[in-house]
């Protein structure tokens, strides 16, 4: 069963692994807009009340590998995968400063963000 996320047709493969995601957290994914300035493709988060959701920056993010890739993230944080928070003091808390930390995390803890040598 083909499904659709963000307008993207989602192939049959990547459509189960979303179907997987939704059976994991209990509640579809939620799909929202990052700023299109926003410095990256997407993120995935989870709302208090469990819902997984994905936001993708409209310009360079549409596309079935950025999905996949966040969806990757649920898959990860499910299985018990660490999810860094940081917390700036106010002069400090800017859209480059958030970006450049949570490229930082996921250089430390995201085996999807590691270079393959």
């Amino acid at each position: 069963m083909k499904r659709e996320l963000f307008g993207v047709q989602l192939p049959d493969k990547v459509s189960a692994i979303l179907a997987e995601v939704e059976q994991l957290f209990g509640n579809s994914v939620r799909e929202e807009w990052l700023s299109p300035d926003h410095p990256m493709s997407g993120n995935s988060t989870v709302a208090e009340d469990g819902t997984p959701i994905i936001q993708i920056n409209p310009g360079h993010g549409r596309t079935q590998d950025v999905i996949l890739h966040e969806l990757y993230h649920f898959k990860l944080r499910n299985s018990g995968y660490p999810v860094l928070l940081w917390l700036f003091p106010t002069e400090m808390n800017t859209d480059a400063h958030i970006a450049a930390f949570k490229q930082l995390s996921q250089q430390l803890y995201d085996r999807m963000a590691l270079p393959v040598w």
